[in-house]
């Protein structure tokens, strides 16, 4: 019998040698997905808020872009300079600065300051009202107005962000610029188009770009899972911070995974694969989610077109080709010549319609190699890369303007609209981004002080 007792004995220590075995690989392993299923959520959570911060950022430089432009269409026309700084036609503002601006673009506060840097127009919420210019930061203002005069005699607007009331507004300043008229005072008196970001606006924004509890905050937000943008003033001095809560993919991925996991007790074979697939679905769709987010970061929302963010990068690109390789390349910026009417009279659908049929025109009368964006409101530029020959550039801006002026339906109504363009050539008119646009925007400049619905090259003009 003892013999027996031994024989079993020694025939299940091997077994027992095989389920420990079984047991610490079991458990290894779960812990080991444990540990990577852990790290991969918290890492993907972190590069969801590193994109999301990326994707705010880019909302916010557009929204100054838009501040800056329309703060430029209004300080570049006659009227405004007749009926709003010589003299202060109560009719005219409210129909045309006050109470329209206010309707039309939130425009919450208006001033006209002279070249005494004295206040000569201050509109609150369309009425005339100096109240809010009193609780401006005059440091932050003198700021962006210095920078404005800068670009003088041309209206080459800037924009920033200041308080005002103790909410963050978005500020757009351009010097007044007759079109036609006599010259204005040396320095040149300014326009300063403000839009506050009060709680309303930012629970609006909330919804619109989808930010969940968007908030600002004069201190730095704890950590605590969100995701912050700093905000600096025109003086570079702390503004606020800019908080939301971020979507957190990793934490859907969990919640996803959490049933496999409780199965992998039962099959860790089933459960691996179920793992491995569950991960590349949630890769995938964070993959998708990403570059969405890096489209809507790089094109305009309206027309699909790169925006001024992604045209920079794409412009300087084409700079360092036309180093590297000796080639010559074309910058076209265009404006369209009298789309603030038409938009006035059909209504702002109906000319975001007719920005779309543009840019569709547009794409159409250009080579596949070159680029298109959209830059403000209706500004437009166009890089035709590897071309040095002006008639060769020549036949495609005409081309642009054969295609441009065809009849587009509005409302049951044919218009026609046509586009003035500045030309500057790559290298040869420089080989900075920032000159190269302003060399082009004087040669735009040019082509409205004559007659409009024409080009002019930038070498043209010292001729």
């Amino acid at each position: 019998m003892g013999v027996s007792l031994q024989t079993v004995s020694n025939q299940q220590s091997p077994s027992r040698m095989l389920i420990l075995p079984l047991v610490l690989l079991l458990v290894t392993t779960l812990l080991s997905i444990l540990a990577i299923v852990l790290y991969s959520i918290i890492q993907v959570n972190e590069d969801a808020r590193i994109s999301s911060e990326d994707y705010v950022s880019a909302i916010i430089e557009d929204k100054l872009n838009q501040q800056a432009t329309l703060a430029k269409d209004y300080a570049f026309w006659d009227e405004t300079i007749q009926h709003a700084y010589l003299t202060q036609n109560t009719k005219w503002l409210e129909q045309n600065l006050g109470a329209y601006l206010t309707a039309t673009f939130k425009v919450t506060d208006l001033f006209i300051i002279n070249e005494h840097d004295k206040l000569v127009l201050s509109l609150k919420d369309g009425q005339l009202n100096n109240s809010n210019y009193k609780t401006v930061n005059k440091a932050a203002l003198t700021s962006l107005i210095s920078k404005a005069r800068l670009s003088a005699p041309l209206p080459v607007p800037v924009s920033g962000i200041m308080k005002i009331n103790n909410f963050p507004a978005i500020v757009g300043v351009s010097i007044l610029a007759p079109e036609n008229g006599p010259a204005l005072p040396v320095p040149q008196p300014v326009l300063v188009v403000i839009k506050r970001v009060e709680t309303e606006q930012i629970l609006e924004i909330s919804k619109q770009y989808r930010l969940n509890k968007l908030q600002f905050s004069a201190k730095q937000p704890a950590k605590n899972h969100k995701a912050f943008l700093k905000i600096l003033n025109p003086t570079n001095s702390e503004l606020g911070y800019l908080s939301w809560q971020p979507v957190q993919p990793g934490n859907l991925m969990l919640s996803k995974i959490k049933l496999p996991l409780i199965i992998l007790l039962i099959g860790i074979g089933i459960i691996t694969f179920v793992i491995i697939n569950a991960s590349l679905i949630t890769t995938k769709r964070l993959k998708d989610a990403y570059n969405n987010m890096a489209h809507l970061a790089n094109h305009d929302v309206l027309t699909g077109l790169s925006n001024r963010r992604l045209f920079e990068e794409l412009l300087e690109q084409t700079i360092h080709a036309a180093k590297r390789d000796n080639i010559s390349s074309a910058m076209l910026y265009l404006d369209l010549d009298g789309f603030k009417k038409i938009n006035d009279t059909y209504g702002h659908h109906e000319g975001d319609k007719l920005l779309v049929t543009v840019a569709e025109r547009l794409k159409e009368s250009i080579r596949e190699a070159d680029t298109i964006a959209r830059i403000g409101g209706d500004e437009f530029t166009i890089l035709l890369r590897n071309t040095s020959s002006q008639s060769d550039i020549k036949a495609t801006v005409q081309k642009i303007q054969v295609y441009l002026e065809q009849p587009i339906q509005l409302s049951h109504n044919e218009v026609s609209i046509s586009a003035s363009i500045g030309i500057t050539m790559i290298p040869q008119d420089g080989t900075d981004p920032d000159m190269l646009m302003t060399k082009a925007d004087l040669a735009l400049y040019e082509c409205k002080k004559h007659g409009r619905n024409t080009f002019r090259f930038y070498s043209s003009l010292n001729e």
